[in-house]
């Protein structure tokens, strides 16, 4: 079956995309341990979906506010699984250093307020006892470089382990596979909403991320994933490099028991709402006491998705996510379609396409992503996902 294949072969290798076929060499289990191997080292940078905390200092544990948004320390996040945090950067009391903080910045209250360099040490000890993890850190931005760059500077090994996407032109080259940045100690983004920052190693957001606005509504049921800024279309395409999808995913205000109702409802959200929006799959999932609901299941079961079928080419319209040993015909698709035209496939993966409902006549065993079907497209009646 495969050998009648083989001539349709040559017309769609004219179609694949950039996405490259290299082996996956991990399980999900991976994503959580201390795995002697890099957890999904083969794929880019902005093929794997990372569990994010939203305004992840401001938790019981590093600071004392009656209104978090986390239940645990940064130091507890790190060893749960987190790998983004979201953080507010403010100037200190004296103006001369930063600080992170969230509510009542300018007024005398140490217990609302965390040390900048002590959230660094945490995060740069982690890394250097986990040689293979790899952390983001955002920045909702209102110090100065010369009060951020005090922070950095105090800090040892931190600027080593900096990745710069600007040095390293990741908007041309795109961005480099997981193992490539362990190798090479690569292992920390830093991102602002400012763009003073950039001579810092410290990138802008809006020049390397999509993102959807940053909250669920009064009533926490606003599920539309529109963009965050209005120069920034949340599918916005460009020429060189994939963005990162940043998606936020919480309330106005922070609360235990409606967090664990909306990280029981990020799937809906994910691919009734946001994948349809956005054409891709989340690379940051931002949430409220992670540790609640089924935010950390939730973003592994991300990394488990083995292609992305679209309704139309250049992976563009409605679309639906497949999973491996998935099996269905292309009439019951989610998006109600009978045909697709392009294709993402992820790292190691084989997706197989056939002419005939219920896996007969193979048309093509899709191993790196096709960007335009062409003709091909209503001739498929069937996937295999392995």
């Amino acid at each position: 079956m495969r050998a009648a294949a083989m001539g349709l072969g040559l017309f769609f290798a004219s179609l694949l995309g950039s996405c490259k076929s290299v082996n996956a060499n991990s399980s999900v289990k991976d994503y959580y341990s201390n795995s002697t191997q890099v957890p999904y080292g083969n794929y880019r940078f902005d093929e794997v979906t990372w569990l994010t905390t939203h305004n992840s200092f401001n938790n019981n544990k590093d600071i004392n506010w009656s209104a978090p948004n986390q239940g645990q320390s940064i130091e507890t996040q790190l060893k749960e699984g987190v790998r983004a945090f979201m953080v507010d950067l403010h100037p200190t009391m004296d103006k001369k250093d930063a600080m992170l903080c969230h509510i009542l910045c300018d007024k005398n209250l140490p217990f609302l307020k965390q040390n900048l360099p002590r959230f660094f040490n945490t995060v740069v000890k982690f890394l250097n006892d986990n040689p293979k993890a790899i952390v983001t850190i955002f920045f909702e931005d209102y110090a100065t470089p010369d009060q951020l760059k005090r922070a950095l500077d105090s800090i040892d090994g931190i600027h080593d382990l900096m990745f710069n996407p600007y040095a390293e032109n990741v908007q041309t080259k795109g961005w480099p596979t997981l193992q490539d940045m362990v190798d090479r100690n690569k292992r920390l983004l830093m991102l602002s909403d400012h763009s003073d920052k950039t001579e810092l190693g410290v990138a802008f957001n809006r020049d390397f991320t999509a993102e959807n606005y940053w909250s669920l509504g009064n009533l926490g049921r606003d599920y539309s994933c529109k963009s965050r800024w209005g120069n920034v279309a949340i599918n916005q395409k460009d020429e060189g490099f994939e963005r990162l999808f940043v998606m936020n995913h919480y309330r106005n205000i922070g609360n235990r028991l409606l967090a664990d109702y909306d990280n029981h409802h990020l799937r809906s959200r994910v691919e009734d709402y946001c994948l349809k929006a956005s054409e891709r799959k989340p690379n940051f999932v931002a949430v409220d006491f992670y540790d609640w609901g089924d935010a950390r299941e939730y973003v592994a079961s991300l990394n488990t998705i083995r292609g992305i079928v679209y309704k139309d080419a250049n992976y563009t319209g409605e679309s639906q996510f497949l999973f491996t040993g998935q099996k269905l015909n292309v009439d019951k698709l989610r998006f109600g379609n009978d045909q697709i035209s392009s294709i993402r496939v992820y790292p190691g993966s084989h997706i197989e396409l056939y002419q005939n409902k219920n896996w007969n006549k193979l048309l093509l065993d899709a191993t790196s992503c096709i960007r335009d079907l062409g003709d091909a497209n209503d001739k498929i009646s069937s996937i295999w996902v392995k």
